[in-house]
């Protein structure tokens, strides 16, 4: 429903449709609803009122046929190639942070249990994982900046181009007409080139872990915690 609502040209074929069901009411050679209709509000008299009500009902009955068509060979198969689409990007999503967090846990933890880096998957599972403190008294995401190598960094960095071919794949096969998903996706994409060239030097792991942490964790410094998987929602959204 809030995507109908969001697609202007649901409300455009809704309109025309409703405007032609009046026009065929109102044009019928039975004239009970103009008569109903006149007796609420005065009507004026239009001399070859007969073959003007006929053309009237020709054009309503002619519009809905032609959003009938248009509904079936054109939005119907469009829908559905679209929320399959949604669908499976909504499954690679999953997938891409299932093996992020894998990779994440074998820099942090070393080994770990299997179906851990599932069970994560879930954000307040995640930030109420790594917050975690040692006997040092330092959060186990704090041993992702320090246990980082270099093999594991190109790993994340791998992930994230997967992510972003799914991103362009989507953008490619489906027209996004919300402009907020659009946008977002456009500036998540951005973001991925932008890390590419994260290294192991202090400053470039603090922003590559920031990123990652806002992906996983569903905070940033600016916003604050998300109610929501952001990004998940906007893929719903498409």
């Amino acid at each position: 429903m809030i995507r109908f609502i969001k697609r202007p040209l649901n409300w455009l074929l809704l309109s025309l449709a409703l405007v032609s069901i009046v026009a065929i009411f109102l044009g019928h050679e039975n004239p009970y609803a103009r008569i109903a209709l006149c007796l609420r509000v005065p009507c004026p008299r239009i001399a070859d009122s007969h073959a003007w009500e006929k053309i009237v009902y020709d054009l309503g009955i002619g519009s809905i046929i032609s959003i009938l068509f248009y509904w079936l060979v054109v939005r119907l198969p469009d829908n559905a190639k679209r929320r399959r689409i949604r669908d499976s990007f909504a499954l690679h999503f999953r997938q891409f942070k299932e093996d992020v967090i894998a990779t994440i846990l074998s820099v942090t933890d070393g080994t770990y249990e299997y179906g851990l880096h599932q069970d994560l998957v879930d954000q307040q599972r995640f930030r109420e994982y790594f917050r975690q403190r040692d006997n040092e008294g330092n959060e186990r995401w704090y041993a992702f900046y320090n246990n980082m190598t270099e093999i594991r960094l190109q790993e994340l960095r791998l992930h994230l181009e997967v992510l972003r071919s799914e991103i362009l794949f989507t953008m490619a096969a489906v027209d996004i007409d919300d402009r907020e998903v659009l946008e977002f996706m456009k500036r998540f994409s951005a973001n991925i080139i932008r890390y590419r060239s994260a290294v192991l030097d202090y400053d470039s792991m603090k922003n590559f872990g920031n990123f990652m942490w806002e992906i996983l964790a569903g905070e940033n410094s600016v916003t604050g915690r998300m109610k929501r998987d952001y990004l998940l929602a906007m893929i719903k959204d498409i």
